[in-house]
């Protein structure tokens, strides 16, 4: 799944940013398109737009209270929140838009013709007091039906990136250890002698085994 973000920076900025970092973290999305990340200093900005939204199998249309712009840019030829959405139209893309907080879907007759039809597409929510859940909705959305919600480590992964991280170093760290349990075993049944028979210190391996994948959860923390 591959999702372009259509914004304007001034009206939804910062939750669009938070908002593309939870798809990332979503089993199933492979790339989120954001201007902001994805467009390098001197690079045509324009056949960038066109070759994502061209590769993206959804466009989220974030619209807040400002969408418009003031005085109304959408209206404007060379505006890019007009020409992403135009853009996505033409290529027959599906489009989501999102709205925030308290924005409302805009009037079809105070959008230019080739995105007049946004209106009619069903929006999904995305406010602030709520945002967890809303994420959720918006993943759906994007994927089609509740699939998309794969289970509690998913949703748990995107609420706390740092702990999932944290725990991964953890689980990782455990899995050597028993793996050199494993090891002992088979040294043991094989020789019949303990593997601690050839470790100068076996207490402080042990406390060393343990103490690596923790130490390495608070330090990713």
């Amino acid at each position: 799944m591959k999702i372009f973000l259509s914004y304007r920076r001034a009206d939804t900025g910062p939750v669009t940013g938070r908002l593309a970092g939870d798809l990332e973290l979503t089993p199933g999305v492979s790339k989120v398109f954001l201007d902001l990340d994805d467009i390098n200093p001197g690079e045509p900005y324009d056949q960038k737009i066109k070759r994502a939204i061209a590769e993206a199998d959804v466009v989220l249309a974030v619209i807040g209270v400002g969408w418009m712009g003031a005085p109304p840019r959408i209206n404007a030829p060379d505006d890019p929140v007009r020409l992403e959405i135009a853009e996505a139209f033409a290529r027959g893309k599906r489009i989501i838009p999102v709205l925030v907080e308290n924005a409302t879907m805009p009037p079809a007759a105070s959008l230019p013709d080739e995105i007049a039809a946004l209106t009619k597409h069903n929006a999904v929510f995305l406010r602030l007091n709520t945002y967890r859940r809303d994420v959720d909705a918006v993943v759906d959305a994007a994927f089609g039906a509740p699939q998309a919600r794969r289970g509690g480590l998913a949703r748990f992964a995107r609420r706390r990136p740092i702990l999932a991280r944290s725990m991964s170093f953890v689980l990782g760290g455990a899995a050597a250890a028993a793996a050199l349990l494993a090891a002992a075993i088979t040294v043991q049944a094989t020789t019949g002698h303990g593997l601690y028979q050839f470790i100068p210190d076996p207490g402080a391996m042990t406390a060393l085994l343990i103490g690596l994948p923790v130490l390495a959860g608070a330090v990713a923390a």
